[in-house]
C-alpha cells in the first residue's frame, strides 16, 4: 500500500492533483478562506481547527500541507499579533493576506468583511488608548512579515478605518519596508478625504514598485465619465454587480467579498481600479500639471451629461436651468474646453401627450449654451452626441401613455425636436463635423403593441426601429446638411453609453442591435 512517503516523489503536477482531492475530502477548497487570530468574541469554527490539525498528522506531510494551504488559502486577520504566530518556514508561501483591524460597516455600504471581524461604528481615534497598542503591534507585525514574505509573492490587503491624515501616516510608515508586493489593495479610511486617498495610492504603487505618474485616474475605466447636478463627475456599470463583463474584462468595484475597497466612497486604493473618482488633487497641484491633466482628462474620455440618475419622470418642456449650462459653466474649465473630444448630452423622456409644450422655441439658455460651445470648443475635432432619451420599456405607469399617440401630439415631438436641433446648425457652419442623434419615436410602442400575434414581433420591432433610424436621419441632415452620412463618421461604431445600458435592461451582444425580451434599441 503506497505511503505518504511515495507522495512525496511524485511530480509536482501529481502531488497537486492529489493533494486537491485530499483536502477537499476534509473540507478545504481554493481560496479558502482561514480566519486567524481575529477578536477572542469571534469564535473559530471547530471545522477551521480540523483543516488546521491536518497539517500535524506527521512530519512529511506537514511540509506539503503548509506549502498547500498558505499559497491557496486566504488568511483573514483581526489581530497584527497573528502574522508574528506564523512561522518563518511558512512565511515565503504566503500568498493571500487580508488585515481588518478597524473596520466600520454601516447599510450604505456593500462588503462582507463584517463576516470576519467586528464591525465598529466609529473611526480609530488618534487619542484613543487601544490605537497606540494597536499601532504598535501593527509595526512589529509588519517588521517580521518583511523579514519572511516572498518578494512578488503576496497579495496583500486590508481595512483599517482612521479617523485623520496624521493617523494613516503612522500606519502606513511600516508598509515602506515590505518588499515587493503582487497586488495591494487598501482602505484607511471609511470617510473620502483626498489626502488620505493620495496617500493610500502611493503607498500602494511603493509597495507594488510602480511609478504613480502612470496611476493618476485621468481616464476612467472605461473612458467615460458621467456628470448629474446631482452626483457630479461619476461613473456607473450597466451590469449587475455579481455580473462580469466579458467585453471589457471589466467587474463591480463593490464584488469583492473582503469589503468595499470603492475610491468614491472611502479612502481607498483597490488595485483591480474597477471604480473611479476624479482625481482632484493633481487639479490642484502646479499650473503645469494642471494643464496636462486636463489636457489628458478632458481627450480621454467621453463625457455623458444627465439631467438627473436615475431618470423616473417624463418632461413637457425644457428645465428653467439646463444641466449642461451647469456643467459648462461651473464645473469645467473653459479654457481648457478646447481639448474635449466627445460630449453627450441627454435630454429627459418627453411627456408625449397634449401636455407636452407645442415646441420648445427661442429658449434661451439652450441657445445660449450653443453659442458657448460655439466659442470654447474645438468643433472639427469633438463628437457631439444629443440623446432624448425615451421611457424605460419596464416602466409600466408610462407605457399606456404611448400605446396610443394622436398625430396632433406627435406633430409636438416632431416640433419640440426641430426647437432643440435647429440651433446646433450655428455650431455646423462654425466647423463641427460628427453630430449623432438619438431620438424616442412616439410611434414606437404603438407600432409594437399594434398585433397580439408573438410570431409579428421581430417585423414590427424591425419597423419602428426603421422609423426610429429614419427621423434621426432626417434631424441629422436639417442640422448637417443633405450629404452628412453618420454612419460614415462613426455613429455604427458608437458604443452605448452605461446609463441608456441600465436604463433599458439590455444587454450586449454581438450582433449590432441591441435586445432583450420586449427591449430593442438599435445602432
Amino acid at each position: 500500500m503506497p505511503s505518504l512517503m511515495d507522495l512525496l516523489y511524485l511530480r509536482e503536477t501529481d502531488k497537486y492533483s492529489i493533494f486537491l482531492r485530499l483536502t477537499r475530502l476534509l473540507g478545504f477548497d481554493e481560496n479558502q478562506t482561514v480566519i486567524y487570530g481575529l477578536p477572542p468574541k469571534l469564535a473559530l469554527d471547530d471545522s477551521i481547527h480540523t483543516k488546521l490539525n491536518f497539517m500535524l498528522c506527521c512530519r512529511a506531510g506537514y511540509g506539503l500541507a503548509r506549502r498547500w494551504v498558505f499559497s491557496v488559502s486566504d488568511f483573514v486577520i483581526g489581530d497584527p499579533r497573528a502574522i508574528q504566530k506564523m512561522l518563518p518556514t511558512t512565511l515565503p508561501f504566503l500568498h493571500y493576506l487580508h488585515f481588518h483591524l478597524h473596520y466600520i460597516n454601516k447599510p450604505d455600504c456593500i462588503g462582507h468583511a463584517h463576516r470576519h471581524c467586528s464591525p465598529r461604528d466609529e473611526p480609530l481615534q488618534r487619542e484613543d488608548p487601544e490605537t497606540k497598542e494597536l499601532l504598535k503591534s501593527w509595526k512589529k507585525a509588519i517588521g517580521y512579515l518583511s523579514k519572511h514574505v516572498k518578494a512578488g509573492n503576496l497579495h496583500l490587503s486590508g481595512i483599517c478605518d482612521v479617523a485623520d491624515f496624521e493617523t494613516t501616516l503612522d500606519f502606513v510608515e511600516p508598509l515602506h519596508k515590505l518588499p515587493r508586493l503582487e497586488e495591494c489593495s487598501l482602505r484607511l479610511a471609511f470617510h473620502r478625504d483626498d489626502r488620505i486617498t493620495q496617500l493610500v495610492k502611493e503607498v500602494s504603487h511603493s509597495c507594488l514598485h510602480q511609478h504613480e505618474e502612470h496611476q493618476t485616474d485621468l481616464v476612467a475605466p472605461l473612458g467615460e465619465v458621467l456628470w448629474t447636478p446631482e452626483s457630479g463627475y461619476h461613473i456607473i456599470w450597466a451590469l449587475d454587480d455579481n455580473a462580469l463583463d466579458e467585453h471589457r474584462k471589466i467587474r463591480s468595484c463593490l464584488l469583492w467579498e473582503m469589503g468595499c475597497f470603492c475610491m468614491r466612497y472611502h479612502s481607498a486604493y483597490f488595485q483591480e481600479r474597477n471604480c473611479w473618482a476624479p482625481p482632484t488633487p493633481i487639479f490642484l497641484a502646479s499650473r503645469r500639471l494642471k494643464d496636462e491633466a486636463q489636457e489628458v482628462f478632458l481627450k480621454g474620455n467621453r463625457f455623458v451629461v444627465l439631467p438627473s440618475w436615475p431618470m423616473t419622470g417624463l418632461t413637457g418642456a425644457l428645465p428653467k436651468r439646463l444641466p449642461v449650462n451647469m456643467f459648462f459653466l461651473e464645473h469645467m474649465p473653459g479654457n481648457a474646453l478646447c481639448h474635449l473630444r466627445s460630449l453627450e448630452i441627454v435630454f429627459e423622456p418627453l411627456n408625449m401627450t397634449k401636455d407636452l409644450h407645442s415646441a420648445f422655441k427661442d429658449f434661451c439658455l439652450w441657445n445660449d449654451m450653443i453659442e458657448y460651445m460655439r466659442q470654447h470648443l474645438l468643433l472639427s475635432r469633438i463628437t457631439l452626441t444629443i440623446h432624448i432619451a425615451d421611457i424605460c420599456p419596464y416602466t409600466a405607469r408610462f407605457i399606456h401613455e404611448r400605446d396610443h399617440v394622436p398625430q396632433d401630439v406627435c406633430d409636438r415631438v416632431i416640433d419640440s425636436y426641430y426647437a432643440v436641433f435647429d440651433p446646433i446648425k450655428t455650431l455646423k457652419r462654425d466647423g463641427l463635423r460628427s453630430l449623432f442623434i438619438y431620438l424616442a419615436h412616439p410611434k414606437r410602442f404603438e407600432i409594437i403593441e399594434s398585433s397580439d400575434n408573438d410570431n409579428d414581433w421581430p417585423e414590427l420591432v424591425e419597423l419602428a426601429q426603421s422609423k426610429k433610424r429614419d427621423l434621426e436621419r432626417e434631424l441629422e441632415e436639417r442640422v448637417m446638411g443633405s450629404e452628412y452620412n453618420a454612419v460614415a463618421r462613426g455613429k455604427g461604431k458608437y458604443a452605448m453609453s452605461q446609463w441608456l445600458l441600465r436604463t433599458q435592461h439590455i444587454e450586449e451582444m454581438d450582433d449590432p442591435v441591441y435586445w432583450r425580451g420586449d427591449t430593442y434599441i438599435g445602432t
